[in-house]
């Protein structure tokens, strides 16, 4: 009987761990997400609102998302105060070509009283203009600048529109030189060691509860990342040891590597790894438990001999 209470608890903690609801995406960052335009520049490989957009709703060609449409409608709207933090952008970037646009929506939400989160492949040049534009406002914007690699050559194969290590790394240092709270996503990692990314940046991000070194990985290989036109010489160099740095096995030595760190924390992907692993562990804890007891309770009683001197 006790082994098949130890079963039952093992079972109702399981299923209690799964009822909890679990925030994702970009839900773990913010309540609300604002954006103005239809697609962006940066055509990154793995992009998903370009997959959202292109192959799943059909609402433009892969052409059409290099050469984004601005929507005269969203720059020109009322914002009021959203519930929870609002994050700008999320399915494009804020680049040389629209930082204006961005620029008047960002106040609008701000003048509302929103806190902001803006999140971005960091123009240097674009950050310097947010930077003195947004001052009045400083104490209610947190920048996250995304850098997934320090290597220029990782970046323009999978962002190729995006800016370099360099301007990122620029980019973060002014923001947080000129006052602004800052943090990084690192996700996807592209990179098989984002150590080195973390060590970059260390020196530039904010202790902020909501802010540090966001670690996840590159979801939805099969679906989502446009590999057309690369050649098998890349797929080998970029793409076969990003598959063999995403595996679970490698996740858990980074993990391992890297968990109880300043800064550190993790993005859903590498969660799921984490609680799959506890949850192995503590299947196997509870089996052996279980098998102690059936072992115990099949042995026979041992008499106690006393000998006398």
């Amino acid at each position: 009987m006790e082994a098949d209470s130890a079963k039952d608890n093992r079972k109702s903690q399981i299923a209690n761990r799964k009822s909890v609801p679990r925030l994702s995406g970009t839900r773990e960052w913010a309540e609300k997400t604002v954006n103005i335009q239809t697609g962006c520049e940066h055509d990154c490989r793995y992009c998903y609102a370009r997959w959202d957009a292109v192959t799943r709703r059909k609402r433009c060609i892969r052409e059409q998302w290099r050469t984004p449409h601005i929507h005269a409608d969203r720059i020109e709207a009322t914002y009021h105060r959203f519930k929870g933090r609002v994050m700008f952008p999320s399915t494009h970037d804020i680049t040389p070509r629209n930082v204006s646009e961005c620029l008047v929506v960002i106040k609008k939400l701000l003048v509302a009283g929103n806190e902001l989160l803006i999140v971005s492949k960091p123009h240097l040049e674009c950050v310097q203009l947010l930077c003195e534009v947004l001052r009045p406002w400083q104490r209610h914007v947190m920048f996250r600048f995304t850098i997934g690699s320090i290597s220029d050559r990782v970046l323009k194969f999978w962002e190729p529109g995006a800016p370099n290590f360099e301007s990122r790394i620029k980019s973060l240092s002014c923001a947080y030189m000129e006052g602004y709270r800052t943090s990084v996503s690192c996700e996807p990692y592209l990179d098989p060691f984002p150590w080195h990314i973390l060590a970059a940046c260390c020196d530039f991000l904010s202790d902020d509860p909501r802010g540090g070194f966001w670690i996840g990985k590159l979801r939805r290989w099969d679906s989502r990342v446009d590999l057309s036109g690369v050649t098998k010489q890349e797929i080998e160099i970029y793409v076969d040891d990003l598959r063999a740095a995403q595996a679970d096995g490698f996740v858990k030595g980074l993990v391992r590597a890297l968990d109880g760190r300043r800064f550190i924390r993790w993005k859903d992907s590498i969660r799921e790894v984490i609680e799959k692993e506890r949850q192995r562990i503590s299947a196997t804890e509870s089996t052996e438990d279980t098998e102690k007891i059936a072992t115990n309770e099949h042995e026979p009683a041992r008499k106690t001999i006393s000998v006398n001197p």
